[in-house]
């Protein structure tokens, strides 16, 4: 018995090469027959006419063909193809002018919050009184929160919250600043080279000294002599820094090309900066044209080998004039308070001054020393001396031999309590 069997055909459909990627479509705005449109292989136009969008179907570019002229009279052949409405849907928000997205208005070049202030500062939401013409000026009809120009690349807004936000090479007008604001220290021959270009971070608050490197040119790199350095602070040490510890007299010269700039210091110019171990305080002074140089504003020791002690505050400062007919006395006070003088006999005179400045006569340092010679010699030199310290006065003798003659003395006045060091 022989086996049963069927001869038939079995169709098989091929997969076929894998078509080009369509053109990215882009909106072109509403038609103008006077503008030329062109699709290539990457991209082609859509436009708005009479309501309705057109996109470009044919490679090349087409100057004056109306869009629903064209489709009407050639249909699928046309060079301007009629989008259906499920197709310009998102292409009708991004194009039309005030078509918003959420709270996002757009405008031809802008987009902008549907959101802002108008003229008088209130919020609004009229955000079809935008007038790009009239952003920023006082009378503005509507600033909106938020804008950007698609066109300059240019973002404004009325508030910003970044978190690692990275700002460079920006000016910050009008800012108030909520907790600190710090740069840490760096060693003068140390910066650092921003994505392997040339451009380096240049810090404010710097570390060297005489041993550290400083004749490398290195603090050339960190303290500059340009316009943009007006209004810069830096402050300098010259101490230690990691491991290792200065030693020496540190000199930052004026840089030779720079014949009309100095450091500024004691009231006079200065073409070089000294340190021993120091720390300063600069500021760049500058105007809109000019740069003149660095400003010492403060010098500190740091650390020294030997004392040097502290700074002293004078309350007042001035000239007795005696005689005997009386007294008179010439006077600076720090707080601008009078001062008097008394004759009480020959050669003692009172001092007077204001009972603000001490809580008790024992802080009261007066430091006097005659003024030229007695009254009645003429000629034997005039000595003073406190013997009497007041809350408020000073009782002051003045002699040639082991009595008192009348004359004249100067006087410093300080209050001993003003460094807290018992």
């Amino acid at each position: 018995m022989s086996e049963a069997s069927k001869t038939g055909q079995v169709f098989f459909n091929r997969k076929g090469d894998q078509g080009k990627t369509g053109p990215l479509v882009y909106p072109a705005g509403e038609y103008s027959p006077g503008e030329t449109y062109t699709r290539t292989e990457l991209s082609t136009p859509v436009v708005l006419c009479d309501g309705e969008y057109y996109v470009l179907s044919k490679d090349g570019s087409v100057t004056g063909v109306n869009p629903k002229n064209d489709y009407a009279a050639n249909g699928a052949n046309a060079s301007w193809i009629r989008m259906q409405k499920f197709q310009y849907a998102f292409v009708e928000v991004l194009m039309a002018n005030f078509a918003k997205l959420a709270s996002a208005v757009f405008s031809g070049d802008f987009m902008f919050s549907q959101y802002g202030k108008d003229a008088q500062g209130k919020e609004t939401n009229e955000y079809q009184r935008f007038d790009p013409d009239n952003y920023g000026n006082s009378g503005s009809p509507f600033t909106p929160n938020m804008l950007v120009d698609w066109m300059s690349g240019t973002l404004r807004t009325l508030k910003l919250v970044a978190n690692g936000a990275k700002i460079k090479d920006s000016v910050l007008d009008n800012v108030k600043v909520t907790g600190t604001i710090r740069q840490p220290w760096s060693r003068a021959a140390t910066y650092i080279t921003v994505g392997g270009g040339n451009d380096k971070v240049i810090f404010d608050n710097i570390a060297s000294g005489a041993t550290g490197g400083w004749n490398d040119g290195s603090i050339d790199e960190q303290l500059t002599w340009t316009l943009s350095d007006s209004g810069r602070v830096v402050r300098i040490a010259n101490w230690k820094f990691n491991g290792e510890t200065y030693d020496g007299e540190l000199v930052v010269d004026v840089p030779k090309d720079n014949p009309n700039m100095y450091f500024f210091e004691d009231g006079i110019q200065k073409k070089k900066l000294t340190l021993s171990r120091e720390i300063v305080e600069l500021i760049g002074y500058g105007d809109s044209t000019s740069f003149f140089g660095w400003i010492v504003l403060n010098r500190k020791d740091l650390m020294t080998t030997y004392r040097y002690g502290r700074p002293l505050k004078v309350l007042a400062q001035g000239i007795v004039t005696g005689s005997s007919a009386g007294a008179s006395v010439n006077y600076k006070t720090f707080d601008g308070s009078g001062m008097g003088v008394e004759r009480i006999a020959e050669g003692e005179y009172n001092l007077v001054f204001s009972q603000n400045w001490f809580y008790s006569s024992d802080e009261c340092l007066a430091i006097v020393t005659g003024l030229g010679t007695t009254v009645n010699t003429r000629s034997n030199p005039c000595k003073a001396s406190v013997r009497v310290r007041g809350q408020s006065n000073i009782r002051v003798d003045t002699s040639d031999d082991d009595s008192r003659n009348d004359g004249s003395f100067m006087f410093l006045i300080m209050n001993m309590d003003d460094w807290g060091i018992t």
